[in-house]
């Protein structure tokens, strides 16, 4: 597992400092993953395009640590998970475009 140096000890909200370094331990980007892919799948059942927007947030969520540490030089290659999170993302795109027809 990563471990980025951020301290989230006293981070500032609307001119307040809140102490998240509990929250960081059960917050990830796995974790919201997992509520995209519920929200992904709800969305199949309504007419607002929800499935296809949860998927392509999926894709955003997923792409942006890769990026940001290849920015930074401490950049390594995804794993396997990675590309299956990739292919959910696709498929509920997929399915989104065919649960509208």
């Amino acid at each position: 597992m990563l471990h980025l140096p951020i301290d989230l000890s006293a981070v500032p909200v609307f001119g307040f400092l809140l102490d998240l370094s509990q929250v960081a331990r059960f917050v990830s980007a796995g974790s919201v993953e997992w509520v995209l892919a519920v929200m992904m799948t709800f969305g199949l059942t309504g007419k607002g395009g929800l499935s296809r927007k949860m998927a392509l947030l999926g894709i955003l969520v997923l792409a942006t640590p890769f990026v940001a540490l290849a920015v930074t030089g401490q950049g390594e290659w995804p794993a396997s998970g990675a590309f299956l999170v990739l292919g959910g993302c696709i498929a509920g795109y997929i399915g989104g475009l065919l649960a509208r027809r």
